[in-house]
């Protein structure tokens, strides 16, 4: 875990258990503490691959559900048009694009350009 991101692995020790230093603790500890972490904890989320906690999803699920419901009940949804977008899917989609592209600019104006275009207002 702490070769995979150290600093979410901190902030998981400082927001669960009021740790500031964990280096401050023997390995074995830090090891117990670490497994006691819950599934939504930073590193752990991280070492998944997830972008958002399970309950979410599942929070998410539920949305879509019943949207489908509300969208088949309507005229749209009779006809089979306008069918809302999942957001489940989008969220998965999210998740499948684990880019952490990280972009440097040596100027205001170099990110102005790429954030607004070529006439960078």
């Amino acid at each position: 875990m702490i070769s995979e991101d150290q600093d979410a692995l901190d902030c998981d020790f400082m927001e669960y258990y009021g740790i500031k230093d964990r280096d401050a603790l023997s390995l074995k500890k830090q090891a117990v503490f670490a497994y006691g972490l819950p599934k939504n904890s930073r590193i752990k989320m991280k070492m998944l691959g997830a972008n958002y906690p399970e309950w979410e999803y599942l929070l998410a699920a539920c949305l879509d559900r019943l949207s489908f419901l509300a969208w088949a009940q309507s005229e749209d949804g009779q006809k089979g048009r306008n069918r809302l977008k999942s957001i489940v899917e989008q969220m998965s989609s999210m998740d499948d694009d684990n880019s952490d592209e990280t972009m440097g600019f040596d100027s205001v104006e170099a990110f102005k350009k790429i954030r607004y275009g070529e006439g960078g207002n």
